[in-house]
């Protein structure tokens, strides 16, 4: 089998989408089988989507196999469920990546008031804008927040804070890529139900 590394990290993308895209078809073309494996789930900003796009334009059979999402599995292991039953019925999954971007901003106060569960992926770098424009907006400054990085590997560690602090905390314990933040009622509950690592 031949295997070609494609890889994505923040702010190093060795091979650009479209390239990779082109690899796919070109493979399949040649009559092998392709496999294509993400990290999580293809169909949560794993570009999984514009890739099954570009197959069926060439008329390319392809099948698509779900992944765990970091959006889920990370909350799971440090004890923080997306719903509970008396903090949670709503949960919005929200990439931060786009936090800067003018011409498709995130209206973050808008789904902050109609969620009970925001979770946002790629948002790390992004954390100080997403927060002063939620709490410009309003939110509560003591909305519980956590942020889990390395989520399910062994170095995971578990940030729990709140809308005011998080900013301050994280640069406190050098919180890095790759992370899920997640602001919500819920977040709280990362201090008792943690089962894999105990919080900062």
């Amino acid at each position: 089998a031949e295997r070609i590394f494609v890889g994505k990290r923040t702010g190093l993308h060795e091979v650009p989408q479209d390239q990779i895209t082109n690899i796919i078809i070109e493979k399949a073309k040649e009559g092998g089988k392709v496999v294509r494996l993400k990290g999580g789930d293809p169909f949560i900003f794993g570009r999984g989507g514009e890739e099954a796009e570009a197959l069926v334009a060439e008329g390319i059979e392809f099948e698509i196999v779900p992944g765990v999402s970091s959006s889920v599995a990370a909350p799971m292991y440090a004890g923080i469920p997306l719903t509970h039953r008396d903090y949670a019925a709503s949960v919005a999954i929200i990439t931060g990546h786009r936090a800067g971007d003018a011409e498709k901003p995130v209206d973050w106060v808008k789904i902050a008031n109609a969620v009970d569960t925001m979770v946002i992926l790629m948002g790390v770098e992004s954390l100080e804008g997403i927060v002063s424009k939620l709490l410009a907006g309003g939110i509560n400054p003591q909305k519980p927040v956590a942020m889990i990085e390395s989520g399910t590997l062994p170095q995971q560690r578990t940030l729990i804070a709140t809308l005011g602090t998080i900013v301050a905390e994280a640069q406190k314990q050098q919180i890095k890529p790759p992370s899920v933040i997640l602001i919500g009622e819920v977040a709280t509950l990362g201090r008792k139900l943690a089962w894999f690592k105990q919080p900062l």
